[in-house]
């Protein structure tokens, strides 16, 4: 047997009741604003079936529901392996004759032969003949019918519980996943802010001190023009004076 046949051996798909679960809380979740993903709903369904799915099951249901199914996730799932792998079986079942179902078939009907007790019989007096009312077998076979079908409704309430806690644990993990990348997000950008706010007041500090020292430079300048007029005019004060003492003499 090849690794791919011996793979394929333990894979197991989903009871039509448990797809219509699935239907029913795909709609719920988008519904609530929490439209399901083909990865999702492929680990939904492996955590209930407890083994590997089909390859092609996630295609295949789409494919099926497709009219109906609210999540736009599934539009676009690729389709062209599901009509490969029903061309395959198409071929296998008409060349192995049906055996298959014949054989679950007959499995089937030897299960309803069997049946299930009634519990009438009295066990003390097995050998004694026992003859019973048909209001009394009706009346027991309505009881039975009622418990077989309040142990259904029992068994299809686990497995609805079973199916939202598996979805909403997945759509959990979706969140934690959204909710990472948004604070990487925010803290990238906080960081980006930062730097773009550093280089920001560099380059208004560096402003500042071109201003700082253009005006300390027009001061100095100012300064210096103002000593050199003070020092010319001392100079012809001087000279004048000079010139009036000269005269006298």
């Amino acid at each position: 047997m090849s690794r791919k046949e011996a793979i394929s051996t333990h894979c197991k798909n989903p009871s039509d009741s448990q797809e219509e679960q699935l239907h029913f809380h795909i709609n719920r979740l988008a519904d609530r604003g929490f439209p399901c993903t083909p990865q999702i709903l492929h680990n939904v369904v492996i955590e209930i079936l407890k083994s590997p799915v089909g390859v092609n099951w996630v295609p295949r249901f789409c494919q099926r529901h497709k009219d109906v199914i609210k999540s736009l996730y599934f539009r676009n799932v690729d389709q062209e392996p599901l009509h490969l792998l029903s061309a395959c079986r198409n071929w296998l079942r008409k060349s192995s004759n049906g055996s298959v179902e014949f054989q679950a078939l007959n499995e089937e009907r030897r299960r309803r032969k069997r049946g299930r007790a009634m519990g009438l019989l009295d066990p003390s007096n097995p050998s004694t003949a026992q003859f019973f009312s048909p209001a009394k077998v009706q009346s027991i076979r309505e009881q039975m019918t009622a418990a077989g079908a309040a142990k259904k409704d029992e068994q299809a309430q686990k497995e609805d519980a079973k199916l939202q806690r598996t979805i909403l644990k997945e759509q959990k993990k979706v969140d934690i996943i959204k909710q990472r990348a948004e604070r990487d997000a925010t803290r990238q950008a906080v960081k980006k802010q930062r730097e773009i706010d550093k280089t920001t007041r560099a380059a208004q500090q560096q402003v500042a001190k071109e201003l700082r020292d253009a005006r300390k430079t027009q001061e100095q300048k100012e300064k210096e023009e103002r000593a050199a007029l003070r020092l010319q005019s001392w100079l012809e004060k001087t000279k004048v004076e000079e010139s009036k003492n000269q005269s006298v003499k």
